[in-house]
């Protein structure tokens, strides 16, 4: 009698690959780990994932997809920042592996993605949507918007995250940050006038 396969178990892997991840980072994950965590054996982890990679491929891609799904919940771009400022934050595991590790994983031995015309980022075109949406224009005319955005947050939670900035430091470095943000959105929106 055949064996069915359980659907369940490509779920269980990247549950466990993700645990394993915020725990211990790129050392914690390799394929007997997962298979360990997942309960499961080596050969059902490579059945669905070619290897440790194209599992932290999986982890990528679920992980845009929670950045993504918190930024849709904003009515504003206000609260589009907070939300993703919130999140890096308290996912700091996630964010190193959606922005220090994405460019490898998703790229891996081919062409980057703005080269080829392809759209790999989708928080990236998400946030130039909503801006066009909030502010007017087209999402190509909220690129430098977008960037100016991106960068200010990005640089305080890479501070933060790495704790290089602590205590009441930490918490002024963060008000700064949405005191820019607020600036730069401020600006934006009388340029659009």
């Amino acid at each position: 009698m055949p064996r069915h396969p359980d659907p369940a178990v490509e779920l269980r892997i990247l549950d466990a690959a993700h645990k394993l991840w915020v725990r211990g980072g790129t050392e914690a994950l390799t394929m007997r780990t997962v298979a360990r965590a997942a309960h499961t054996n080596t050969p059902a982890i490579y059945r669905r994932f070619k290897n440790r990679q194209d599992i932290l491929r999986g982890l990528l891609l679920r992980i845009q997809q929670e950045v993504i799904q918190v930024m849709g919940q904003a009515s504003s771009p206000e609260e589009l920042c907070e939300g993703y400022l919130q999140y890096a934050i308290a996912h700091a595991r996630e964010y190193e592996l959606y922005f220090l590790h994405q460019n490898e994983i998703l790229f891996a031995g081919r062409k980057r993605a703005h080269s080829s015309g392809q759209n790999t980022y989708p928080g990236r075109e998400f946030v130039r949507k909503q801006l066009a949406g909030w502010l007017g224009g087209t999402p190509d005319e909220q690129t430098r918007l977008h960037l100016a955005l991106w960068a200010t947050m990005h640089g305080t939670v890479m501070l933060l995250n790495s704790k290089t900035v602590q205590g009441g430091a930490a918490e002024d470095l963060l008000a700064a940050c949405r005191m820019s943000l607020s600036l730069i959105l401020d600006h934006a929106s009388v340029l659009r006038q």
